[in-house]
């Protein structure tokens, strides 16, 4: 009987150690995983301002070089 407890004592405590081990790792890159997640998050962010202010160029440029034909006050200019 006490040398049934103290096995299931020691491999009680091997486990405790096993999983303690096992859970450092998992900490570890959970942390890193959130630094990577954070600066994703900030990159998104940033590429959607950069194509907001892009979009606002692009529709400036087009309203501004608008074809319309340039004729002078006599007309054509070609005989």
């Amino acid at each position: 009987m006490f040398t049934e407890k103290t096995i299931l004592s020691v491999a009680g405590a091997g486990l405790c150690v096993i999983i303690s081990i096992a859970a450092q790792p998992l900490g570890a890159q959970t942390a890193s995983d959130e630094a990577r997640l954070q600066k994703l998050e900030q990159a998104v962010s940033q590429l959607q301002k950069r194509n907001a202010e892009l979009e606002q160029e692009v529709a400036g440029l087009k309203k501004r070089t608008a074809w319309t034909p340039v004729v002078g006050a006599e007309g054509k200019t070609k005989t």
